[in-house]
């Protein structure tokens, strides 16, 4: 007998079995069973894992304390940040806010945190939103980059790279509007690679 469960980014959160970041499938203890596994997509990379239920559990609390610590400390630096900058008026720190927040966003996006948690029906954020954040936080790393050295008066061809750099993630952030989401994976990956 066949039974078929399908699961993945493309589809919702509110449609998956299992209410937990990762992808989970319950698997009988019968040694007789025999499971098929067929993966598809833009990253094709998995961590396939075989838990308890109180194991992944116990697995999943441990990574969300550690997942609350990180976002904690994320929302400490923008709020934070966002005092400094009120305070001095400095665009430095308004633009090392927003590089936070978008990483926060990213990161929040790339283990999960997003579609548990704050975009749950919305399939495009799963997706495209982590390289869409992903882009804006470098576009933002870069003003801010430009604006903490004075580039624009110290170094100009280090200036223009970062111009260029800046221009081709803002172009990127665009695209992940209208272009698949390999597509605008492979783009930013490709971008990420150049800035490092």
């Amino acid at each position: 007998k066949w039974i078929f469960e399908e699961m993945g980014d493309l589809k919702t959160f509110s449609e998956r079995k299992y209410k937990v970041r990762p992808f989970v499938f319950e698997a009988g203890k019968n040694d007789k069973e025999i499971y098929y596994i067929k993966v598809s997509g833009s990253l094709t990379r998995i961590n396939l894992s075989f838990l308890t239920k109180e194991k992944m559990l116990t697995f999943e609390g441990e990574d969300s304390v550690k997942l609350s610590l990180f976002f904690g400390i994320v929302l400490a630096m923008v709020l934070y940040n966002s005092f400094i900058f009120f305070s001095t008026k400095s665009l430095s720190y308004f633009y090392y806010v927003f590089y936070i927040f978008f990483y926060g966003l990213f990161h929040g996006g790339f283990k999960g945190v997003t579609q548990k948690y704050f975009l749950t029906e919305s399939v495009w954020m799963s997706n495209n939103g982590i390289v869409f954040f992903g882009n804006l936080a470098s576009v933002s790393l870069c003003l801010f980059t430009i604006s903490y050295l004075n580039l624009q008066k110290t170094t100009k061809w280090t200036y223009r790279i970062f111009i260029l750099t800046m221009t081709i993630s803002l172009i990127l952030a665009v695209l992940t509007f209208f272009v698949p989401y390999r597509v605008s994976l492979m783009l930013f990956m490709i971008d990420t690679l150049l800035i490092s």
